[in-house]
Parts: C-alpha cells; sequence; structure tokens
C-alpha cells in the first residue's frame, strides 16, 4: 500500500483535504509489470510448445508404426515378384507310390485312409476325409502333391518358372483304399523311361498287360511291381507323347481283380 504525503499550511498543520498519493516509482512499476507480462507470455508460450510436442508426438505415435506396417509389406510384395509359389514339401513318385503299398507282414490289410495325411506331410488334401461319389459308387478322397523325379519337381513356364503340383485321388470302401491314382499335370521329363526307373531303384516288376496296338505315342501296361518289404501291386501306366513331350498317369490297383477290369488290355505282350 503506498504511503500517503500529508500537505500542511503556512502554520505547520496537516491539512487533509490536500493529501495526495505519492507518485509510483516509474521504473519500479515498469519492472513490475513488465515481469507479470514476462510470466504470461511465458505461460502462454509454455503452454504452445506442450501442445505442440504433444501434438508432434501423438503423430509420430501414429507415424512410426505406419511406415513399420509400409516397410513389411513392401518387403513381402518385393520378395512375391521373385517368388510365385510358397515353399511345400515335396515326395519322390516312387517314395509316394510305397506309402500305399500293404507291408510284407504275412497278412493283408486294406491301407488305412489315414496314409498321407499326418501334418506336415507332402499331399495338400481338398477334400475334407472321405466323400461318397455317386458316380464312381466308391469312397473318394483328392489333394495336390509336389512330386519328384530324381529329386527335380515338374515346372511349367508362366510369369516365372513355377514347380507345378500332381494331383492324386484315393478310391475305396469305408474299411480302406483299393485304388491310388496319381496324374501328372505336364510333360514328363525327356529321358523318363518308366522301366529304367524301376530298374535304377531295384523294384522287381514284371509286364502282366498292355495295349494290343502298342503305338509309339500312346499306350497303357499293367505292371505287376513289388517294393522291399511290401506286397506286390498292379500298376496302371497311361501315357501320351505330343510336340510338347510326353505325359503320363499312374494308377495303383491293390488286387488283381481291380486291375483286370480296365479294358481293351491283353496278357501276351511282347516287350
Amino acid at each position: 500500500m503506498r504511503p500517503r504525503v500529508r500537505s500542511r499550511d503556512r502554520c505547520g498543520r496537516v491539512d487533509k483535504r490536500r493529501a495526495t498519493k505519492a507518485p509510483r516509482n516509474q521504473e519500479q512499476d515498469y519492472s513490475l509489470e513488465n515481469g507479470r507480462t514476462r510470466q504470461r507470455w511465458d505461460a502462454t508460450w509454455s503452454n504452445k510448445v506442450n501442445g505442440e510436442m504433444g501434438f508432434m508426438e501423438m503423430k509420430m505415435g501414429w507415424f512410426l508404426p505406419s511406415i513399420i506396417i509400409l516397410l513389411l509389406f513392401s518387403n513381402g510384395s518385393l520378395a512375391g515378384e521373385h517368388s510365385t509359389e510358397r515353399e511345400r514339401p515335396s515326395i519322390d513318385l516312387f517314395n509316394l507310390m510305397s506309402h500305399y503299398m500293404v507291408p510284407d507282414s504275412g497278412s493283408y490289410e486294406v491301407p488305412s485312409w489315414w496314409i498321407g495325411s499326418q501334418p506336415g506331410f507332402a499331399i495338400e488334401w481338398k477334400t475334407s476325409g472321405a466323400e461318397w461319389d455317386k458316380k464312381l459308387n466308391a469312397s473318394v478322397r483328392w489333394g495336390e502333391v509336389m512330386v519328384t523325379i530324381n529329386g527335380k519337381p515338374l515346372c511349367v513356364l508362366k510369369k516365372y518358372v513355377e514347380p507345378v503340383p500332381w494331383k492324386i485321388r484315393l478310391l475305396g470302401a469305408h474299411a480302406g483304399i483299393r485304388r491310388v491314382d496319381i496324374l501328372c499335370p505336364t510333360s514328363l521329363p525327356l529321358n523318363f523311361e518308366f522301366e529304367n526307373e524301376l530298374r535304377k531303384r531295384t523294384i522287381s516288376f514284371e509286364l502282366y498287360k498292355c495295349d494290343p496296338e502298342r503305338q509309339a505315342s500312346i499306350g497303357e501296361r499293367i505292371y505287376r511291381i513289388r517294393f522291399s518289404n511290401k506286397q506286390p501291386l498292379w500298376l496302371h501306366y497311361n501315357w501320351g507323347c505330343g510336340s510338347g513331350g510326353c505325359s503320363g498317369d499312374f494308377t495303383l490297383f491293390l488286387s488283381k481283380e481291380d486291375a483286370d477290369e480296365v479294358p481293351n488290355l491283353v496278357t501276351n505282350c511282347e516287350n
């Protein structure tokens, strides 16, 4: 509170009516007001800076995850440009056949529908379990499998060179499998000779039936083959050749009676 300056008359008495307030100290007042202004300005700037920093933190909190996601997708797309087919397990053609052969244990057992259905096996099944097919009058289970011959898969040329899966179809009754179809989707290797492949693997075989016309570009044969520690089965090999090479399908019959149902084949064959 500012002190009051008392006015005195000629007699030295204080004149209350003429008493006035003392003038402000201008320098002190300016410093005080300047300090208050500085405080207000500092508070305003602090709020502004803190607000902008909070906004930047919010932007960075949203922006950085977006960059990471973008990089992940771009890396995946770049990798996808050079990898058109995801890696999947494969199996040799003759090893696949051996899975559906009955073990040579002295007793005959129909192969189970469960064979080849273990997680991680090369077959990618398209059916859930075995489905009844009215036309075939049998239970059917089919899928795709990446088959190799001498360690190499069959490939086709699309945008890039791509390995192509084979089709596999199982037919049978509720008790188990009686027939296995292994269907080649494209041309077999140029040097593929079925009987030579059996000899290389020391698989015993004998020609059972053949096509009587014995054409060079198309034909059918049924072999009785036997793998080590397996009971014999009858393999129907059906092939056709053209300008693009030769393709072939393989059917495994687990009984001679089923093999004999293949029409138009004869037993008096000449190698």
